[in-house]
């Protein structure tokens, strides 16, 4: 890290094959990847991944407690193929491997999907701020990408306020089949 010249590993992309998925085999994964971290002496592992996809942000955020404060604007530019078009919004995200993961945050507001295009900030915004995501947001993606487009639009807008703000995402939780960040003011 060029900022506090401590090590880290940087991690491109871990990948489960469909007939393994929802059996912790990519906790497992990280898990080893944590394991080697550490035994090679890296502090931190870092990492980006769409802050739309619920799955991701549910073992990275809430089982593994990795953080993020920053945003990437499409920062692999434009996809082909099946996701032609597609814009690569990222989180920059940070796994820690020095700090205990952190416990589950009640938040102080919550901003469902419903009034996530007219989100604001005011002067007497909250310590902690839990912010929908969709359940489903690859499927949006593919029935209908104009409604994608819309809802990423919308949240690139909500975290990059939120992060320009002195919040970072903490933690994550599910409610049903709803999803939600928590962001707490740093």
């Amino acid at each position: 890290d060029v900022a506090t010249k401590e090590p880290y590993l940087y991690l491109s992309m871990i990948g489960v094959h469909p007939e393994h998925r929802n059996h912790g085999v990519a906790e497992k994964m990280m898990k080893e990847v944590e394991a080697v971290s550490l035994k090679n002496d890296y502090h931190s592992i870092k990492w980006t991944y769409d802050p739309l996809e619920s799955a991701n942000a549910n073992l990275y955020i809430r089982k593994l407690g990795a953080h993020t404060h920053k945003y990437c604007v499409n920062y692999y530019g434009e996809l082909s193929g099946k996701d032609d078009g597609s814009e690569t919004d990222r989180f920059w995200t940070e796994l820690d491997l020095r700090s205990s993961p952190h416990t589950e945050i009640k938040p102080d507001e919550v901003v469902d999907l419903k009034v996530i295009p007219s989100f604001k900030l005011d002067a007497n915004a909250p310590k902690s701020i839990a912010v929908e995501i969709p359940d489903d947001f690859v499927g949006t993606k593919f029935s209908s990408p104009e409604r994608a487009e819309e809802i990423r639009m919308a949240m690139r807008r909500v975290f990059q306020e939120l992060f320009k703000s002195g919040y970072e995402v903490r933690s994550f939780y599910r409610d049903g089949s709803r999803n939600f960040y928590v962001c707490v003011r740093r």
